[in-house]
């Protein structure tokens, strides 16, 4: 009886090498070592909107979005994206004065805001501004939550809307289209092509797929999440360049299948 299944082992191989890289550099970010990030224009957009809303005196509004499901579904990874930019958007908050609203429609989100917010705010030296208003639930059913979005967004005229996270497409534009008559910055991000498609009628910045994710760790500044950002971009480049050399040898009339069917 064979160890190894037939047709595997090269897969095997590809998967012990993004484990051994990701190890290396997991090391390495304990050890204090943070990986430059290029900046995104998401990320400046951010800045850019919080400084408009400084000027003119209205508040920013934040919401990670409904997406059919909480921190504990398939949602949750997207919903936590969007959270870690919260945590710069709530530093630019309280280092210039402006007023935060974020809004949420699942309960065990709140606890999680409410401690990214008040940590924010500690690291720039003012916890006593944090108010309970910065955090608010609206309601889990999806049509209710978005509706109560979009009236305290108008009511309040909102100078910014930040929208990341998880996202439908049919809420990526009802959401963000209230934010364009009012004349808001709006930031929008999702992983889904279909919600971008949405998002980039609406915002004035958005985060395109992974950006998303890229953007929560580049925001987090957190030396483990960087280190595991810069070895996946490694696997991609690696899988970029085995798949140019494949073409390559094919042109040149090398049969590469045997190698898959190790």
């Amino acid at each position: 009886m064979a160890f190894f299944v037939e047709g595997t082992v090269f897969g095997l191989i590809m998967f012990a090498i993004i484990v051994i890289l990701a190890l290396l550099t997991l090391q390495k970010a304990k050890q204090g070592y943070v990986r430059e990030v290029r900046t995104l224009p998401g990320i400046e957009g951010i800045r850019e909107a919080i400084a408009r809303c400084a000027e003119t005196g209205r508040p920013c509004f934040l919401t990670t979005g409904h997406g059919g499901g909480g921190l504990y579904t398939s949602r949750g990874p997207q919903h936590m994206a969007g959270i870690a930019i919260l945590s710069l958007v709530a530093r630019l908050t309280a280092r210039l004065g402006v007023d935060l609203v974020t809004t949420w429609p699942f309960p065990e989100l709140l606890p999680v805001a409410e401690d990214t917010i008040y940590q924010a705010y500690l690291m720039e030296g003012k916890p006593e501004e944090v108010r309970p208003d910065m955090v608010r639930y609206l309601a889990g059913y999806a049509l209710a939550f978005k509706m109560g979005y979009i009236g305290q967004l108008t009511r309040e005229n909102a100078g910014a809307a930040i929208v990341t996270g998880a996202i439908w497409p049919s809420d990526a534009l009802q959401m963000t289209e209230p934010g364009v008559l009012i004349g808001a910055i709006q930031i929008g991000g999702a992983p889904t092509m279909d919600t971008m498609s949405m998002l980039a009628l609406t915002c004035d910045y958005i985060f395109i797929g992974e950006e998303l994710f890229s953007a929560g760790a580049f925001a987090s500044e957190d030396p483990i999440q960087l280190g595991i950002l810069f070895s996946s971009d490694i696997v991609k480049i690696g899988l970029i360049l085995l798949m140019i050399v494949g073409v390559l040898l094919t042109m040149m009339g090398t049969n590469i299948s045997p190698i898959f069917d190790i």
